[in-house]
């Protein structure tokens, strides 16, 4: 009854990644399987990094920005339960398990891979290139200078989209 009130748009994203967590909770399933059968750590973490992960953020840089709260901390969700059945460590907390194993949250990691793919969105040669606002030149010493234009946002949802995102926060 709740969905009703939602936009098509909202339950769209909403489903599309409780898609990606219920199909990665399977991957962490079929992880628990391996590792109670005796496969050893470095295995399981090359399990994870190369089938689990990709399908929780398959073509991220799209729906991250306007992703909300709760299923940013599931999908960060899948990656710690990920860790605990890798090593099977209870007594340590997740940042010292990522610190150990050298990864970053999937927060972090998103927010980086958009700011590359947005970087290398601003060369002239990109194929997306036309996508961005025009580049301007500030003659004057401001505190923030800007290097784009703004985009001219109505609704929140746009504000929130990928490229109005990255100009206001990587320019």
């Amino acid at each position: 009854m709740l969905s009703c009130w939602e936009s098509p748009c909202q339950r769209t994203l909403h489903g599309t990644n409780m898609l990606k967590v219920a199909k990665a909770n399977k991957g962490l399933y079929m992880m628990w399987h391996l590792k109670r059968s005796g496969i050893d750590s470095d295995t399981l973490k090359n399990m994870y990094l190369s089938i689990i992960r990709p399908v929780a953020e398959y073509a991220y840089p799209v729906w991250h920005t306007s992703l909300p709260a709760y299923l940013h901390l599931a999908l960060e969700k899948i990656q710690k339960r990920a860790l605990f059945i890798i090593y099977g460590k209870k007594e340590y907390d997740y940042d010292s398990m990522l610190d150990q194993t050298s990864l970053s949250t999937l927060q972090k990691r998103r927010d980086d891979i958009c700011e590359k793919f947005y970087t290398d969105m601003k060369k002239t040669n990109h194929k997306l290139h036309h996508l961005l606002p025009e580049s301007r030149t500030i003659k004057y010493n401001l505190r923030t200078n800007i290097n784009m234009s703004t985009f001219k946002t109505r609704t929140h949802r746009f504000r929130n989209s990928f490229l109005p995102w990255c100009v206001n926060k990587f320019d």
